[in-house]
């Protein structure tokens, strides 16, 4: 079904195959005809198996295989002060983002856009508050008005917060810089909150492997400097998760969720 259901997607959604051609040039250099073809189909595909697997964690029994690399998580934990995990919309975000909190001692604040349809929302509104795997407290970016103030608190207290780095929408405070050599916008939101509650930020990025099983990818943990010039700080944290964003697309380009064109 997954194969068959990629395929009709494949072949309708023009649009879409057309700002995944766009994207894959960018970062994997053009290619002939039958070959873009193919880098279209598998895009499609991993992103269908990831959909599958975004549902399936909210099953009691849900017991994925985990391989970690690159894990500063134990240390962290160890530390009653909270910190942010960074990532972006890469593979299985959702499912990595649970990784520190899965034992049931902390909660975990998640940033989240509002579903395009309401009873889609819903659904996973209610999904979300009852996972049977972690505590999620979770922020829609359209209807807290309060929002920094309720995350700095959050992480004050020994929480960890998760928010992707990676899309500047309409609306946000964002900064340029550049990825793949091209000019992007990119949140300023997650530098600024781990500056103004000194935590300590981890990038964090989680791939599919196969059937249930992640790999994820914890870099290695950084501080926003605060000196007395904000403006810098702030503008030296974005192009590092800059870096550190192209780095993990760079990985694995089909499992990057971006439907919406960049350049």
């Amino acid at each position: 079904m997954v194969w068959l259901w990629s395929a009709i997607f494949f072949f309708f959604l023009v649009r879409p195959r057309r700002i995944v051609t766009k994207h894959l040039d960018h970062i994997l250099g053009r290619a002939g005809f039958f070959a873009r073809q193919l880098r279209i189909f598998r895009f499609f595909k991993e992103h269908a198996w990831c959909l599958i697997e975004r549902f399936e964690q909210f099953r009691p029994d849900f017991q994925p295989k985990v391989e970690r690399e690159g894990d500063a998580w134990p240390d962290l934990l160890a530390d009653a002060k909270g910190f942010l995990i960074v990532t972006a919309h890469v593979g299985m975000w959702e499912i990595g983002q649970l990784m520190p909190v899965t034992d049931g001692k902390r909660r975990l604040h998640v940033v989240r856009e509002r579903e395009e349809h309401a009873g889609t929302h819903a659904v996973i509104a209610d999904l979300l508050a009852s996972h049977p795997h972690a505590r999620i407290v979770t922020h829609y970016l359209d209807d807290d008005f309060a929002l920094g103030a309720s995350l700095l608190g959050a992480l004050r207290s020994g929480d960890v917060v998760c928010l992707a780095a990676d899309r500047a929408k309409a609306g946000m405070v964002a900064l340029p810089t550049t990825c793949f050599g091209h000019p992007v916008q990119m949140p300023v939101g997650p530098v600024a909150l781990a500056r103004a509650a000194d935590v300590l930020v981890v990038p964090t990025f989680v791939y599919r492997v196969g059937r249930r099983h992640y790999r994820v990818v914890a870099k290695k943990p950084f501080r926003v400097a605060r000196t007395a010039d904000r403006a810098a700080d702030l503008r030296a944290a974005v192009d590092h998760l800059a870096v550190l964003v192209e780095q993990a697309i760079r990985r694995d380009p089909f499992q990057w969720k971006r439907w919406e064109p960049l350049w």
